[in-house]
């Protein structure tokens, strides 16, 4: 392999340019992050940070094969024996990696890209595999320029004063990124520590009620129950602004989150936001048990608002462990909710009758829908599923 790299790179010394078009083809095959061709060579491959590059090479079986990188592209290629060379390897070029293809040709490998790589960074690619139905003994694959986007990004959560009660904490979405909830569209959210997510204001009421779930803030509520983040537990907030995902979305993960004074169990869920359309998705860990205290799960616009006339009522409490068999349509500024708990008991606070807590390993929807106007306007309503 070695020597066909010497003669690559020998053969660009004394080779003019041309018109860069090397394909890929049966013996020589190459994509980073899926991305095929045509046009060759492939532009703009957009690599997001934070999350693994995948690297596909395919040529015959066990092949030797050299994949090397420059700052960028060939304005014009270089005619080797090999193929075109549309990289630059004279002015700037490293070999990134070398390897022999498997049995069946293949060669699969999922490199990571640190979240701190600069927006914009951009380099180029190609590799040359051993082929012995070339005359020259190799094949160059199409090159790729890469170019770095934005990705994932995952923030740490922190929390501020005492146990009861604490106050969720403030995160601003990216510029530019909006979330749509009932009738208005928030640029940023409070994440509590207690299991839920408020938009028109902060809350530290750490005792669910349905009471306080219609006066109090905007909110999602994947497990709002009285819990301390000061025995292991962790809460973060991963923003997916990767090309490579079909909607950008915020998720909130509770991991590992201890009961108010570590008397009980851990509890681990997640919250997910779709932040084009709206959509809702609340996720629970199969081991996810109940709390000694109650707990309350679902969304509400707060505020006290209620749905328009005729049904300007509080909404009634949903069986949202039967959403996924018997879906929901809602109603404008609908609220769906359940309030689980034991009365008595562990439970002082509880007043409503035996509901057990029958949500771990569940994985609950709420479609955002508005038949008049966009999602975060006057007549959004949702569909649980």
């Amino acid at each position: 392999m070695q020597k066909l790299v010497n003669g690559l790179l020998l053969l660009c010394l004394v080779c003019g340019m041309i018109s860069a078009q090397q394909p890929n083809t049966g013996t020589a095959t190459m994509r980073v992050n899926g991305v095929f061709g045509p046009a060759y060579p492939i532009t703009n491959v957009q690599m997001p940070r934070g999350l693994d590059q995948n690297l596909f090479i395919q040529g015959i079986p066990n092949a030797p094969f050299s994949t090397w990188a420059s700052l960028g592209l060939f304005p014009a290629g270089a005619q080797t024996a090999f193929g075109i060379l549309d990289i630059d390897i004279l002015t700037f070029g490293v070999e990134l990696l070398s390897g022999v293809t498997t049995a069946s040709g293949t060669y699969i490998l999922n490199i990571p890209l640190p979240a701190t790589t600069p927006i914009g960074a951009s380099a180029a690619v190609q590799t040359i595999l051993a082929d012995p139905t070339s005359a020259s003994g190799g094949t160059l694959t199409a090159a790729s320029g890469l170019v770095v986007v934005q990705g994932l990004t995952v923030t740490p959560i922190t929390f501020t004063g005492s146990e009861p009660g604490l106050f969720g904490t403030l995160f601003n979405y990216p510029s530019g990124m909006t979330f749509p909830f009932y009738d208005a569209t928030f640029t940023r959210m409070y994440v509590n520590s207690d299991g839920h997510c408020s938009f028109s204001g902060n809350n530290g009421d750490f005792t669910p009620t349905p009471t306080e779930f219609r006066t109090g803030p905007s909110r999602v509520a994947p497990f709002w129950t009285d819990m301390n983040p000061s025995y292991g537990g962790s809460v973060t907030v991963t923003v997916d602004q990767s090309p490579l995902t079909p909607f950008p979305t915020v998720t909130v993960d509770w991991v590992n989150m201890a009961e108010w004074s570590n008397t009980g169990s851990q509890h681990t869920f997640q919250l997910v936001l779709n932040m084009l359309t709206g959509d809702i998705t609340v996720n629970h860990s199969p081991f996810n048990g109940a709390m000694i205290y109650d707990q309350l799960m679902g969304l509400t616009p707060g505020q006290s608002k209620l749905p328009p006339p005729p049904n300007n009522q509080w909404s009634a409490q949903k069986n949202l462990s039967a959403l996924p068999i018997t879906p929901i349509v809602g109603l404008p500024n609908e609220a769906f909710w359940e309030w689980y708990g034991i009365p008595g008991a562990q439970m002082p606070f509880y007043t409503g009758p035996p509901n057990p807590w029958d949500m771990a390993g569940s994985s609950t929807s709420f479609l955002c829908l508005n038949n008049i106007g966009n999602p975060g306007s006057n007549g959004t309503y949702y569909y649980g599923t």
